[in-house]
């Protein structure tokens, strides 16, 4: 029972945080044209760049991410307790 309320003492607390950080600018993901048709259905897939995780671009855009969500949970005031 003490795991289940420090889950909903840390949900609760990561909200009321999002609530008051209106502020996080997040990395501008690139878009390209990239479409597939299977059987006549026309998919798009925009972020198909993002499936080359060998590529340098895509290392780039997953560190700039990292940036923003490890800059925002270094913000929770007890993580260091709960790890």
């Amino acid at each position: 029972m003490k795991k289940v309320n420090q889950f909903l003492f840390v949900c609760c607390t990561i909200s009321m945080m999002s609530c008051n950080n209106k502020n996080i600018v997040y990395p501008v993901t690139e878009k390209c044209n990239q479409q597939d048709n299977y059987f006549g259905t026309v998919v798009n897939d925009p972020y198909r760049w993002l499936e080359d995780d060998m590529s340098e671009k895509t290392a780039n855009w997953v560190k700039a991410q990292n940036e923003v969500t490890f800059n925002y949970l270094d913000q929770i005031p007890f993580r260091d307790e709960m790890k």
